[in-house]
């Protein structure tokens, strides 16, 4: 009856040990899922291959909002306002549809080479959480800052 009694207790004690380690699991995968960097949200450029941004944008600096659940991306090209559909699938990025945007008359080149740029790219890399690079084959296009 001791022995019972005592594999019963040994064996009370152990379950919430394994259970302990499975929840301990479960957290740091829920960590590393919450602090990984998302695409999602309001991004800045700061540079395009081609071109200086502080010059060639001086009254609006490009914006790009991805809204990656409705499958939409939104912002400026410096001067028009662009549109379109997006799919993320790791770090490869595909536009569904061509970018569309308003047709307002602008000055200088910088509207043009933002959307050739965008047009080339494949892929993007994170730099920490608030830097990404748009990759066109294996060349960086732009690289672009989150804005808070």
């Amino acid at each position: 009856m001791k022995r019972i009694m005592a594999f019963a207790l040994l064996t009370s004690l152990a379950i919430p040990q394994q259970s302990l380690g499975m929840h301990r699991k479960k957290a740091k995968k829920n960590a590393a899922q919450a602090a990984a960097p998302s695409l999602e949200g309001k991004w800045m450029l700061t540079y395009i291959e081609g071109g200086d941004v502080t010059k060639l944008y001086k009254g609006r600096i490009p914006e790009m909002i991805f809204d990656l659940k409705a499958g939409k991306i939104t912002g400026n090209n410096g001067c028009n306002s662009i549109f379109g559909t997006v799919k993320v699938e790791g770090s490869k990025i595909v536009f569904l549809t061509p970018l569309g945007s308003t047709k307002m008359a602008c000055e200088g080149n910088g509207e043009e080479l933002f959307m050739a740029g965008l047009a080339k790219m494949t892929s993007f890399s994170f730099h920490g959480n608030d830097e990404i690079d748009l990759i066109g084959g294996d060349l960086g296009i732009m690289r672009l800052q989150r804005k808070k």
